[in-house]
């Protein structure tokens, strides 16, 4: 968009040079400007349509991202969760393992 307004510049130079030299330039060349003018306002507003575009695609972009961040997080608490559940029910069925022994043990010694 850019390149093509840089372009117009170039186009409406040409034109004035050419209007200073010839008599039915100088007649056209107002027009010319006019419609140039016209282009330039187009592309201008386009630009800055462009710009709020992108600009709320990074909003929409920022938010997914947080979005994906709290999922993430509730994820690995939930994993930490469930593994300290699964330690606490080893621990206990060690425990009750342990405590099995003890009373075979104490069983036979007696």
């Amino acid at each position: 968009m850019q390149n093509e307004m840089d372009e117009l510049r170039r186009d409406v130079e040409r034109e004035r040079e050419f209007a200073g030299n010839s008599l039915e330039g100088g007649y056209i060349y107002p027009a010319f400007v006019a419609a140039s003018l016209e282009r330039q306002r187009k592309m201008t507003v386009s630009i800055a349509e462009i710009e709020r575009s992108i600009e709320e695609i990074r909003d929409e972009l920022q938010e997914a991202f947080q979005t994906v961040k709290q999922y993430e997080t509730a994820l690995q608490t939930h994993e930490r969760r469930e593994s300290q559940k699964r330690a606490v029910r080893e621990q206990f069925d060690l425990d009750q393992q342990g405590i099995e022994i003890h009373r075979r043990k104490a069983a036979v010694a007696e």
